[in-house]
């Protein structure tokens, strides 16, 4: 299921008015270009990831957020999964979904080592949870595609009388719109 709807794109996208042919294949493709440039999904996933986790650790942060954590979606952490793996009460810790740590609230900290915590876990958003700033950018990109279309590697465009010049890509999403989903990009840790 997409994030965006092909009414939203009818709602904002000028372009799209009399090619809606086009739309669905539009939004597929931007979708995957800005998960792309984000390094991760953007659409609720299933995750079951091992981590290696440094002494005296009390805050895990999940490669991918907003973790989504309810009756119909349930993370469970698992201490040493390699080797005699215990289900850590959900009481032990907190999950903070706005940044998508993981906070010990017994006091404890997690199990330090290689591999030693497994998670798993739904993160992502929907198309009713998505961010206004993440639906701008990827509407930009929509208008982007269906605009650009055919167009790959061209920086500059002219044809009777009318010139445009496209702007600098960074992997693969024009720099303005690379701006926008910077917020969404999956962090890395060292």
């Amino acid at each position: 299921m997409s994030l965006l709807t092909i009414s939203d794109v009818q709602t904002w996208v000028p372009q799209a008015e009399e090619r809606t042919a086009q739309i669905a294949d539009a939004i597929a493709m931007a979708e995957a270009a800005a998960a792309h440039y984000c390094g991760r999904d953007l659409e609720l996933t299933s995750y079951t990831e091992v981590v290696d986790v440094p002494p005296y650790t009390a805050s895990l942060l999940l490669p991918n957020w907003p973790p989504v954590v309810d009756l119909t979606h349930p993370m469970t952490v698992t201490e040493s999964p390699d080797e005699g793996a215990v289900v850590v009460p959900s009481t032990d810790y907190a999950v903070d979904a706005e940044f998508g740590f993981l906070r010990r609230t017994d006091g404890a900290y997690w199990a330090a080592g290689y591999r030693s915590i497994q998670v798993a876990y739904h993160a992502g958003y929907t198309s009713a949870t998505l961010p206004p700033g993440l639906k701008r950018a990827l509407l930009q990109l929509v208008a982007w595609m269906m605009e650009s279309a055919g167009n790959v590697g061209a920086t500059q465009e002219s044809r009777d009388g009318y010139s445009v010049t496209y702007e600098e890509l960074d992997q693969g999403v024009p720099r303005s719109i690379g701006a926008a989903l910077r917020p969404y990009r999956r962090l890395t840790v060292l």
